[in-house]
């Protein structure tokens, strides 16, 4: 009887124990690593992210629009529809969006906004880009945006322009605050049965990168435009 060879995993890892002088079984460092788990040790909250929730939202948006993004307000969802349409009509865009399936979507008046909707995960194919953040962070101006059939990971990286929608009473305001809630069961139950998600994206503004002779260039790893549209307490 012959022994497997090892995966690239378990060489991987055997070299990590080797330098640290730890062993497969070390139940200190087990005990360790959970406890930090559990823990979520939070680090330094600057002050500009300890206001209340009307300057939370005002920093919100100015610190987006510093990052060439675009923010209007709507007081409901049910006017959302409308909202989105006015924004295409700013930017010369079809009324044509793709979104993922969030409850949140269904049920409002796409038609009477003359706009014509497709739900899930882009091929690349779609010029705009219709999310739910599950949490706006006013200490950066940054979205964070759980992935699953709620909210496709592709839309916020293909299409030109991505249009994200977050509720007010969801803008908070530090990194850790928004971590917290998504570890929370609520959340969880927001997102689907799944639990945790695979992967949180964080969006703060357009993509941009200024490699090339230090120019910055908008749209160069995702969408060149950004909107984002805060529902209100209505």
């Amino acid at each position: 009887m012959t022994d497997h060879p090892l995966s690239a995993r378990d060489r991987i890892l055997g070299n990590v124990r080797a330098a640290l002088k730890a062993t497969e079984n070390d139940n200190a460092r087990t005990f360790m690593v959970q406890k930090r788990l559990k823990l979520h040790k939070r680090n330094l909250i600057p002050s500009r992210a300890e206001l209340p929730m009307e300057s939370k939202v005002r920093l919100f948006q100015t610190t987006l629009e510093g990052q060439s993004a675009s923010v209007a307000k709507i007081a409901a969802a049910d006017a959302l529809p409308g909202a989105v349409a006015q924004y295409l009509a700013s930017q010369n865009l079809e009324k044509t969006i793709r979104t993922g399936d969030d409850p949140i979507f269904e049920g409002l008046d796409w038609d009477g906004a003359m706009i014509t909707r497709s739900i899930g995960a882009t091929a690349g194919d779609d010029p705009v880009a219709l999310s739910m953040a599950n949490y706006g962070v006013c200490e950066t101006g940054t979205l964070f945006l759980t992935s699953g059939p709620r909210n496709p990971t592709s839309l916020s990286f293909l299409p030109m322009t991505h249009i994200i929608a977050v509720n007010e009473r969801d803008i908070v305001g530090s990194y850790e605050e928004a971590w917290d809630g998504i570890r929370l069961a609520s959340d969880m139950e927001r997102r689907g049965a799944s639990g945790l998600p695979r992967t949180v994206n964080l969006i703060s503004g357009a993509s941009r990168t200024g490699d090339i002779e230090q120019t910055i260039i908008l749209g160069a790893h995702g969408p060149k435009n950004l909107h984002v549209i805060i529902i209100g307490k209505a």
